[in-house]
């Protein structure tokens, strides 16, 4: 599955008081802002919307293994 970059504009000083905090209770900001984007999705994107997303994941996911099984194996 491709992703999407997400840029924001923080203060640099905050920045560093977030990673060191983070850091020790070992994990990111990007982990943790990975964490509250899926909260935000959950919260605001229909639940039969979100279903109908990750069958299409699921499908795109399936048919690339699909494709890779039928391909030839060279040696």
């Amino acid at each position: 599955m491709t992703k999407t970059k997400i840029e924001i504009d923080t203060e640099p000083i905050k920045l560093d008081a977030l990673k060191v905090y983070l850091g020790k209770k070992n994990t990111t900001i990007e982990v943790e802002l990975s964490r509250h984007l899926d909260a935000l999705y959950s919260k605001n994107v229909p639940a039969i919307v979100r279903e109908y997303i990750r069958s299409s994941l699921e499908n795109k996911k399936n048919e690339g293994r699909s494709e890779a099984e039928e391909a030839p194996f060279n040696v």
